[in-house]
C-alpha cells in the first residue's frame, strides 16, 4: 500500500514537534525543534504516453539547535516502522543558528 500524504502528516505529528507543508509564514516559525516536509519532485513510472504509477519524491527537514541524536532516531524508527526507505543528509545552518537532517523519501 502507498503511503498517502494525511497519513505520513498524521504519523510525522506523533513526533509531538510543530510540522509544516514546505514553509512556516512570515513571523510564524515555532521555536526548535520542527518539522518541514514538501514534495521535491516526481518521478512517476510512465510508458506509452501515460504516467501508470505516480511516485513523489518527499523532503522531511528536521530542524534542531544542536545535533538531536534522540529526536532523529525517533523519525528514522518512524519512516522504517512505515517501511518507507530514506536517505538522510545533515548539516549546520551557521547563519540561522540552527541544525537540520534531510531524509528523503518517495510515496
Amino acid at each position: 500500500m502507498k503511503l498517502t500524504y494525511e497519513e505520513l502528516t498524521t504519523q510525522l505529528h506523533t513526533l509531538g514537534i510543530p510540522i509544516a507543508y514546505r514553509q512556516w509564514g512570515e513571523n510564524e516559525a515555532p521555536t526548535l525543534p520542527y518539522l518541514l516536509f514538501y514534495r521535491d519532485e516526481s518521478d512517476d513510472f510512465m510508458a506509452d504516453n501515460r504516467n501508470y504509477w505516480a511516485v513523489d519524491q518527499v523532503s522531511i527537514e528536521l530542524y534542531t539547535e544542536t545535533k538531536d541524536f534522540e529526536l532523529e532516531t525517533k523519525l528514522r524508527e518512524l519512516l522504517e516502522s512505515l517501511e518507507v526507505p530514506f536517505k538522510v543528509f545533515e548539516g549546520n545552518l551557521d547563519s540561522e543558528q540552527m541544525y537540520e537532517v534531510l531524509f528523503e523519501i518517495r510515496i
